[in-house]
């Protein structure tokens, strides 16, 4: 009996009440609409991914299709040696820190640079470049700028790899110079 009343019911109502159509019309324009928005979205991406993947075949058969591999390879194990020749050797890590130190030192005391300090941290193996090293050493001392042009000319000489962070004059009466200097070395265990 209810089965029979709630389709009638439904019937005469949709027929009757105007709002209920409009409604009814509304919210399925609604649904369709949202079905149509996921659709499209869905469209768009499966086309992005389908453009990358596209890309990254052409790419691939760019770098398939390359002949110079071997000059590559020839050129790279070239700059690696280079780059071995250039680095501080040492037997241990406390030996580089020593031999950085006694180096930087003796550099000084060439140039006759008064009241100097050298502060040598222990090496850090780099991240980016495995089996180097990098020997921190803070170089102070009194600024004379003859000396101190000398003492540039004989780092830029050096054979070793080495960087200098920073170089900065203290004072106004007494001047010292403070000098960050990095070398770079491989540890032959």
């Amino acid at each position: 009996m209810i089965h029979n009343y709630l389709p009638d019911t439904f019937v005469l109502q949709w027929q009757s009440n105007y709002r209920l159509r409009l409604g009814c019309w509304c919210i399925l324009c609604i649904i369709c609409y949202l079905c149509y928005q996921f659709l499209a979205d869905v469209t768009e991406q499966v086309h992005d991914r389908c453009q990358e993947n596209n890309m990254q075949i052409i790419r691939l058969q760019r770098i398939a299709n390359e002949d110079v591999w071997f000059s590559r390879e020839e050129e790279i194990t070239r700059i690696k040696q280079d780059l071995e020749t250039r680095l501080l050797s040492a037997e241990s890590r406390g030996l580089a820190q020593a031999a950085t130190q006694t180096w930087i030192t003796s550099l000084l005391q060439r140039q006759d640079v008064k009241h100097r300090r050298v502060k040598v941290t222990p090496p850090v193996l780099l991240s980016n470049l495995p089996g180097v090293w990098q020997v921190s050493a803070r170089v102070e001392g009194d600024f004379k700028r003859q000396s101190l042009f000398k003492i540039l000319l004989d780092l830029e000489s050096v054979k070793h790899l080495l960087s200098i962070e920073r170089l900065e004059i203290q004072g106004r009466k007494k001047q010292r110079f403070v000098m960050d200097v990095k070398v770079f070395c491989k540890i032959i265990e």
